[in-house]
Parts: C-alpha cells; structure tokens; sequence
C-alpha cells in the first residue's frame, strides 16, 4: 500500500509535542510536497502538520497546554482537553529516604536540561548504584524503565513524565526545608567562581526562605518556552500546603507552618499574572493559585 494512495485514510499520531527537542519554524519557507524528497525529520513534521506533505492525512497530537500554541492556529481543526490523574502509576514501595532523595535530584538534573532519558554516568553522578538500579526489590524496578535501543548501554527513564516532575519537586521542597539549599543556585554552576561562591553560600547561616524558593521556581517555569516546568511547579507549591506537610513527617527533618510563605508566594504569582501576556501561562499560574488554596 503505498500512503499517498487516494483508496486509504493514513493517520499520524504525535505524542508529547511538549517532549519533543526539535525546532518546529512554521514561518520556513522550506515547502515540502514530494513524499519520495528527502528531508530532516522537523521539516518532514512541520509540512505534515501544515498539510503540504500528504494533504488528505490526518494528524493527531497530544500535548500538555503550555506548548499547544507552537502549532500555528490555522493547522488546528479540533482542540480536545483532558483532565486525567494516574494516581496508580504512583503508588509505589519507595521508602529508603536516601533513595528518594538521589531519584528527586536525578529527576531535577535532568528535568531542568529538558531529558527525559539518561544514562548509566547520570545515575551514578546522583549516587545510585548502575548495578543494582534495576534490581531494586520493590524500587527502583518500579521506578525506572531500562530501554535498550540505538544507544550502545543501558538507558534509563521514569516510567512516566509527572513520576520524574514530582520526584523533582520533592527534592527541591527537602532540600530547602532540611537543609536550607535553593538548588537553582546550583544549576548550571560551571565556573571555578561560581562553584566557590556556592559552597561558601551553603556553609553560610543565611536562611533560604521557602517563597524565596518558590517565586524562583516560578520565574524559571516562566521563561521555558515549552512548559517543561509547568506541573514541577504546581507539585513543589502543593507540597508546602499543611494537609501535605503531615504525609511528609518521615522524610522532613522538621514541619512548621508554611501559611506566611505561601501568602508571600500567591501575591507574588498575581503579580506575574497581571503583568505577562501568555495564556497558557496564566492559565498556569492560575492552577498554581489552586495548589496553594487561593481559590
């Protein structure tokens, strides 16, 4: 059968457009019309959502809300929204709290570069056994899913997106309130300078402050062009409302309220909303009210 035949209905189905590292340029003036015409894979993707690479086709995509306007309107003949929660794909046996915590920065490490598959050396950087990752009695085998495919070794993700953005926020949430750390600071801390300056801010008595913490994660979920950090951030503000705060006892090193931060944090993400002009952003920040109670 060949798919530029007439007789057949083809259907192309692009999951996570929100995942995906290509550069999507609708403006291109690169027309692609010829199925038989090689061409680079975000070109090919760019005419066929477009319709000048196999008109009659149709294509679906799924996509979380902040990246759904990198599809040029016009292209857009149906919009369906879903509002669906896998809380099973969650409940699973992680107690070693050491293990949580090298998970939640492996998760954050590679949230904020924008990977979701990493490497034996990305394991072991976050001091997690490579040997036994995948061996984990009720663990790790619950938390990762090891892929063999073109690359020559064991390659790694969490069995789903909203695993490894809660894991991430977890992580950012403890080590503020543990061990008074913002790790923004430490992303991207490449330079002798900077890595001094970082260690004498941690061995310093100066208090990270959690609406410090959060309008922070807010500014840097702000500027990602495709909502990478959207729900990491709707999951670190849920974590430091007080019904919350009781299911994480064993893993905090002390629960106090959090009720001034967070009206710091609401009247900060107001600010934002009254001042940006994206929709998916504020619509965002609006769910980001919720998770805080401001309803």
């Amino acid at each position: 059968m060949e798919i530029s035949s007439d007789k057949y209905k083809v259907l192309f189905i692009f999951d996570g457009l929100d995942e995906c590292r290509l550069s999507l340029d609708f403006q291109s003036d690169v027309r692609l019309c010829d199925v038989s015409e090689s061409a680079s894979v975000d070109v090919l993707l760019m005419n066929l959502i477009v319709g000048n690479l196999l008109p009659s086709a149709l294509i679906w995509i799924t996509s979380r809300p902040a990246a759904a306007d990198l599809v040029p309107s016009e292209c857009v003949h149906r919009v369906t929204e879903t509002n669906i929660k896998h809380e099973k794909d969650y409940e699973k046996n992680v107690t070693d709290e050491n293990m949580i915590l090298k998970l939640g920065k492996l998760a954050f490490q590679q949230l904020v570069t924008g990977n979701v598959i990493f490497y034996e050396e990305d394991l072991r950087e976050c001091g997690i056994d490579v040997t036994d990752a995948s061996v984990y009695s009720g663990l790790c085998t619950q938390i990762f899913r090891e892929e063999f495919g073109w690359y020559q070794g064991k390659v790694f993700c969490f069995v789903h997106l909203s695993v490894q953005e809660h894991l991430a926020a977890l992580y950012v949430h403890l080590s503020c309130t543990n061990n008074n750390i913002n790790v923004f600071d430490q992303v991207n801390k490449q330079n002798l300078r900077s890595k001094v300056k970082n260690w004498f801010q941690l061995s310093s008595s100066e208090h990270v402050s959690l609406s410090e913490l959060h309008q922070r994660a807010v500014d840097e979920a702000l500027q990602s062009k495709n909502g990478h950090l959207d729900l990491f951030l709707r999951f670190l503000l849920g974590l430091s409302v007080e019904s919350h705060q009781i299911l994480l006892q064993g893993l905090m090193k002390q629960t106090s309220s959090r009720s001034d931060s967070n009206e710091k944090t609401v009247e900060y993400i107001k600010m934002k909303i009254r001042i940006i002009d994206s929709p998916e952003k504020s619509i965002n920040l609006f769910h980001c009210l919720n998770e805080l109670g401001d309803h």
